[in-house]
């Protein structure tokens, strides 16, 4: 009996949800000691940038137009996430945030196709 070979196409791009997704979620993270991966998450990235993935990150962040925290506080969070995957050997290709809050009807935020664009 013969058996069909299976395979799974890897995407040429993934784009990750940062909170809750890869990190813990934590309301407003604006400090980059709490910064922690989900349980799995590190092992799952770097299976798929060994197949070939490349990994982008792409990221609603009302907190920084709702004033609780800057974009400076965004980029030390996201560079705290970049060490934590770089000791399992997975880099982030770009990563993409949406300032914005939910009814300010930007082209950015998530669902809209504004980030991965501008990516």
């Amino acid at each position: 009996m013969n058996r069909a070979s299976t395979s799974i196409a890897i995407p040429g791009a993934v784009l990750l949800d940062r909170d809750g997704t890869v990190i813990e979620d934590r309301h407003y993270l604006s400090d980059p000691s709490g910064v922690t991966l989900l349980p799995g998450a590190a092992r799952g990235l770097a299976a798929l940038a060994a197949a070939g993935a490349r990994l982008f990150l792409v990221t609603n962040q009302s907190g920084i137009g709702r004033g609780y925290f800057t974009e400076a506080d965004l980029h030390s969070c996201n560079a705290r996430l970049g060490e934590l995957l770089g000791e399992h050997g997975v880099s982030l290709a770009d990563t993409a945030f949406c300032p914005h809050g939910p009814d300010d009807g930007c082209a950015c935020r998530k669902p809209a196709p504004g980030m991965w664009l501008a990516l």
